[in-house]
Parts: structure tokens; C-alpha cells; sequence
């Protein structure tokens, strides 16, 4: 980051100042790092050599520990046959690291997910049930299409016309509150800026359920297309 920030990534034979230190040649480049862990964002970082170190305000170090049959009780009594009064804290294997961090993020996902399918299914069955509530109110209307010649399968476009417009409607407004919620986040959590709408996630829901929906709503409508027009012009 601090390459990028700097010398947009052209940072070798630069040279760079810590406040209060004579200035350094940059020798190299490490990749982005993230000592908060995963879900912090960290700013500019410039490593210098441990012997070359003369602020204090950094006095501990971090160990990768690469190899076969390592654990965190080898890697502790390493230290210790080196060193018995060298204090050592947070030993852990990568995957248990990764496993903790990601596992605040794994229970909201599985909240969201959740929600997100509960909601997926009432929005299922609502359409299911407003187009059987459509059919329900034009009963008598579709059976005189059906008497005057109407083919079945324009009864079933008819029906399904009706629904694809609300279908629109809705998802329109969906947008536009995705959008609406994808600001209001980002202004709550300034951490969060970097992310957005992904308009490609945004179409795919949309065709998720729209496609979905028709398929509910296809029911009802099938059903309006074998209506009796006999029976129907006798309903009340």
C-alpha cells in the first residue's frame, strides 16, 4: 500500500523518510499485510532492519514457522531452549488464525443467509398466492374469453402479463433501495467505501427471481387456461 500510495507501485531505489529518522533507499516490496487482522484495513507500512531500528514504540516480532510436524508446542520450545525468559504469546497454526477471524463474518453470513432465503421464500409464495387471487377475481372474465374463442395459451399470457408488470414494478423499486441501502452503509461504516453495488449482482437477482417467480405464478395461470366457460358464466 504505501508503494502504491507513494510511487504508484514504482518504489525500488526510492527513498523514504520515518519522522525523526535519516532517510532509507527502498530495497523491496512486500505484499499488503494485515496486523489487525483480516477485517481491518491497514495503512502505509515501511519495514526497516531490526539492527537499523532506533524508535521504539515497535518491540515485538512476528514468526512464520514453516514445515513439516510443526505445532505451537515445538515452536514454544524452540524458543525456550533459546531463550527460557522470552516471553511468547499467541502461537497458533495459520488455519486456527484463519478459522477465528473468519468465523465472526462465517455467523453474520449465515444470519444474512438466512434472512435472505426466508425472504426469498415468502416472496415465492406471495407471487403464487396474488396470482391465484388474480385468477380467483377474473374467474368469470376469463371463462367469456375462453366461450368467445380465446386460445388457453392467451389466457395464460394474459394472467402472466399481469404478473410480469408487477414483477417490474417490484423489482425497480428493489434497485433503487439496494442502492439507497449501499450509501447509507457506506457512510455508517467509512471502512466499507471500498465496496458497492455490484450491478452484476444486481441483474443476477433480479433474473433469479423473476424467473422464479414466473415459474410460481405459471400454476395458477395453467389453471386459468382449463377453466370451464360453462362454470363460469354461472358463477356469481
Amino acid at each position: 500500500m504505501t508503494a502504491e500510495r507513494l510511487w504508484r507501485g514504482a518504489a525500488i531505489a526510492r527513498r523514504a523518510q520515518v519522522t525523526g529518522e535519516m532517510p532509507r533507499e527502498v530495497v523491496g516490496i512486500v505484499g499488503d499485510i494485515r496486523h489487525a487482522g483480516l477485517h481491518a484495513a491497514e495503512g502505509p507500512v515501511v519495514y526497516v532492519p531490526y539492527a537499523q531500528k532506533s524508535f521504539d514504540f515497535v518491540n515485538w516480532a512476528g514468526l512464520v514457522v514453516r514445515g513439516g510436524g510443526v505445532s505451537a508446542s515445538s515452536v514454544k520450545a524452540a524458543i525456550a531452549r533459546v531463550d527460557p525468559n522470552q516471553p511468547v504469546d499467541a502461537v497458533m497454526a495459520m488455519d486456527d488464525y484463519i478459522a477465528r477471524e473468519r468465523a465472526p463474518f462465517q455467523f453474520s453470513s449465515l444470519v444474512v443467509g438466512s434472512l435472505a432465503g426466508a425472504a426469498f421464500v415468502l416472496a415465492i409464495t406471495g407471487i403464487y398466492g396474488l396470482t391465484a387471487f388474480i385468477v380467483g377475481r377474473r374467474f368469470r372474465e376469463l371463462g367469456v374469453r375462453l366461450a368467445l374463442g380465446a386460445a388457453p395459451s392467451a389466457v395464460v399470457l394474459l394472467v402472466l402479463r399481469q404478473i410480469l408488470a408487477i414483477l417490474a414494478a417490484g423489482s425497480i423499486a428493489g434497485i433503487i433501495g439496494a442502492i439507497m441501502t449501499a450509501r447509507v452503509l457506506r457512510a455508517a461504516m467509512p471502512a466499507s467505501s471500498g465496496t458497492g453495488t455490484d450491478p452484476l449482482v444486481l441483474a443476477a437477482s433480479v433474473a433469479l427471481l423473476g424467473v422464479t417467480s414466473l415459474a410460481a405464478a405459471l400454476g395458477p395461470a395453467l389453471r386459468a387456461a382449463r377453466i370451464d366457460p360453462k362454470v363460469a358464466l354461472q358463477a356469481d
